[in-house]
């Protein structure tokens, strides 16, 4: 099971199709708990470039345009967490 999170635009910078994210997979961001100093990961897996219908016909200032594919230590529940987001 996977759950997709659709993350809101914030402004600045744009990651457009000249832009490689692919670089990123297989990193990871920590989290430690302050108490038990228990380590908590979120593994990217897989970042692709497909732009959506909006993104395609608004020139890229509106829609989304990257799909990751991450893994959350904290999240049993879904062990593939999708992020769709723009920038």
């Amino acid at each position: 099971m996977s759950k997709t999170i659709i993350l809101p635009t914030c402004g600045g910078l744009h990651f457009g199709a000249a832009s490689e994210l692919k670089h990123f997979e297989n990193c990871y961001f920590e989290e430690i708990h302050s108490e038990t100093n228990f380590i908590n990961k979120a593994i990217i897996h897989t970042i692709k470039y497909e732009p959506d219908g909006t993104y395609w016909t608004t020139d890229g200032y509106a829609g989304n345009c990257w799909t990751a594919h991450v893994t959350d230590s904290r999240d049993d529940a879904y062990p593939m967490i999708i992020y769709i987001f723009r920038n």
